[in-house]
């Protein structure tokens, strides 16, 4: 309410006066909002700024940044999280592997760090790459706004919709308030760009420089284990066929040698009774049957052993790759008891 001096007199009047309150507290609010967003919005550059500013690489880790090929933006959130590389005891240490307690992790990122188990093994090259740009998609959703997060997630879901034969079991491992974070990294590093949806894969190029090249890294050490575990798969299956006909063969073996054995007993004995054979042609006749299944049934144990041969060379082979995955396996297992299974 407002007074209004007239002629001398006090005369209350009413005056409206709520819809510039109310416009008040609008144009409050929405500054305010405006206000939170735009000092939201600065917060992640100059705290990543700063941070990058004071992050000395190690060599491997240059090296690291320098194949992901990142634009400024996506080097600018890499060098704000400090990344480092770190061997068993330090990766340990940082508590990466807390998180799953019966799976080993290759890296991690804490919401300020990330960490990068050193498998240090030439053979599983691209695995440190796959893992720090596995992490660093991790950094960036955590940067994002929500209506950028509202937008990608569909095109998430799409993609993993599309790839629920490689992802699932994987994925069912992480609750729900971890399931976009985790699948943004994945998606971004296990599959082919050229497989993606054109607006997340335009996403994803805001921070690589050559997006295509970022699945290679998962593709070549992913690739040498896919191979040896092809390998292995395709050996066992030899060995147990070979062995099943094998088991035929010598049972098969056994009964005709029982068989030959007895007749040639019985042709002995028959031969030493006077008046049995009536004419030597039958007696030949009889002789050489017997020496023809001899000769067949000594091929049938030469092949026989040439067989045994062959899957012990089989089974040595596949004891050898056995060997040779456990150690690929070990190599990446940056938790100190063994374990087999991997996470990133």
């Amino acid at each position: 309410m407002a007074t209004q001096y007239n002629h001398g007199l006090y005369q209350v009047k009413p005056v409206k006066t709520g819809h510039k309150l109310f416009g008040q507290i609008v144009g409050f609010i929405i500054g305010s909002f405006a206000v939170a967003l735009f000092c939201g919005l600065l917060y992640h550059p100059i705290n990543d700024t700063l941070r990058g500013m004071r992050y000395e690489p190690s060599n491997e880790m240059a090296e690291i940044m320098d194949r992901l090929e990142l634009t400024d933006r996506g080097l600018l959130v890499f060098k704000s999280t400090q990344p480092v590389l770190q061997n068993r005891d330090e990766f340990i240490e940082s508590g990466c592997n807390d998180v799953h307690d019966t799976t080993s992790t290759l890296g991690c990122y804490d919401s300020t760090n990330i960490y990068i188990y050193n498998s240090e093994n030439s053979e599983l090259a691209g695995l440190e790459e796959s893992t720090a740009a596995h992490e660093l998609l991790h950094a960036i959703w955590s940067r994002l706004a929500f209506y950028d997060t509202v937008r990608l997630e569909p095109l998430l879901d799409e993609v993993y919709d599309q790839n629920k034969d490689k992802f699932a079991d994987y994925m069912a491992d992480y609750p729900d308030d971890q399931h976009y974070t985790e699948l943004h990294s994945v998606i971004g590093t296990e599959i082919p760009a050229s497989q993606l949806p054109d607006e997340l894969r335009a996403h994803y190029e805001t921070f690589f420089a050559n997006f295509d090249h970022i699945y290679s890294y998962y593709e070549r050490y992913d690739g040498v284990l896919a191979k040896i575990n092809a390998e292995i798969d395709a050996l066992e299956q030899e060995i147990e066929q070979q062995r099943a006909e094998i088991t035929k063969r010598e049972e098969y073996y056994e009964t005709e040698a029982n068989r030959l054995n007895e007749d040639i007993r019985r042709f002995n004995q028959n031969a030493n009774t006077d008046g049995y054979f009536t004419s030597q042609q039958e007696f030949d006749r009889q002789r050489n049957l017997l020496i023809g299944r001899q000769k067949t049934l000594s091929n049938y144990y030469s092949e026989t052993s040439a067989l045994v041969d062959d899957i012990n060379r089989k089974i040595e082979e596949y004891n050898a790759k056995a060997i040779h995955h456990n150690d690929l396996i070990q190599s990446i297992n940056s938790k100190p008891q063994n374990s087999s299974k991997v996470e990133d």
